[in-house]
């Protein structure tokens, strides 16, 4: 077979095709080529080249996908078409023949700058929609600055670290496509950070989801924090997960000298350690946890690390790029 002829036609489609159904097919068409070179042993180079073909494929879709009126449900479109008698609405994904899943990767290879897009193609050792995506979200991240961690000492630290996940399913958003995210190790080397700013006396609420549980002894030691007890939040509604619908993450309690609630001991006892409230944005804690926290330490000032709080509180710093 004479691959550069097969890849110049494609190549060809590609910059002539002006709907996303004949996109998808290119796409399609080149996965084909990919999969079976691959299987037949080809080189490395040759198996790279149709998966340029079909990243270039989905990267066209998206710039017309871009530019396009926002999709509606299938039945949206067709309950319109009827009411109105007119072809102007925009087909669903569905008609299109793709998923929401496909528009939003490719629309997000699509954003990349040519000149970027270009130099990675011919210098990253991954050409895949992967590897664009992990693209996308350095270069839309690069923007943010992380602002210096405050001085003083604080008596309340509450910390919502974002974990990097090792594994992720191809049906889901990866959650570095939020935000960047830190490894353990770099989550431990924050210690000498905290100890800075924690109190003699100081309590440590750690958010951890459950797939990362087995990590927060390391981070506790390296803060400097002794484990004192869990409390679990129920997110009242559907999440994803490998094993079920994780509806539940955890908020570890931790530590060091004197960690007791401040409060009258009466109020400890109204408090639950499971909290059922419905989850909001991605990755978003609940509002209420910092009045349950208040509650409980009303003397002590209040510090919040990798803070995604829209709404500033009394007596609380923040922390964060997103703070």
């Amino acid at each position: 077979m004479n691959y550069l002829e097969a890849w110049d036609g494609l190549k060809n489609a590609i910059e002539q095709a002006h709907s996303v159904i004949d996109l998808r097919k290119i796409r399609d068409q080149a996965e084909a080529y990919r999969y079976a070179l691959k299987v037949a042993g080809e080189s490395r180079e040759v198996v790279r080249k149709a998966e340029e073909i079909k990243l270039r494929a989905e990267r066209r879709a998206g710039e017309i996908l871009l530019k396009s009126p926002k999709q509606r449900p299938g039945s949206y479109q067709q309950k319109q078409r009827f009411i109105a008698d007119t072809v102007d609405i925009p087909p669903s994904y569905k008609e299109l023949g793709i998923t929401k899943m496909d528009a939003m990767k490719w629309q997000r290879v699509a954003s990349i700058p040519a000149k970027d897009f270009e130099r990675w193609l011919k210098s990253s050792d991954e050409v895949s929609s992967a590897g664009a995506l992990r693209l996308e979200a350095t270069l839309r991240f690069a923007e943010r600055e992380t602002p210096p961690l405050p001085s003083g000492k604080y008596g309340v630290i509450l910390a919502d670290p974002p974990w990097a996940y090792e594994y992720s399913h191809k049906s889901f958003k990866r959650v570095d496509d939020h935000y960047p995210t830190m490894s353990l190790e770099e989550i431990c080397d924050m210690g000498d950070d905290i100890k800075r700013l924690s109190a003699k006396d100081c309590t440590l609420f750690l958010w951890i989801p459950s797939p990362h549980l087995g990590k927060f002894p390391a981070v506790l030691e390296a803060w400097g924090y002794r484990y004192c007890t869990t409390w679990i939040w129920a997110k009242a509604g559907y999440s994803f997960g490998h094993y079920g619908s994780i509806d539940h993450e955890l908020l570890i309690i931790a530590g060091r000298g004197k960690a007791t609630p401040t409060c009258d001991p009466k109020i400890t006892t109204r408090i639950s350690s499971v909290q059922s409230i419905p989850k909001t944005r991605h990755s978003a804690k609940p509002i209420e946890y910092y009045s349950i926290i208040e509650k409980l330490y009303p003397d002590r000032k209040y510090l919040e690390l990798f803070s995604r709080n829209a709404e500033p509180r009394k007596r609380w710093s923040y922390w964060g790029d997103e703070a």
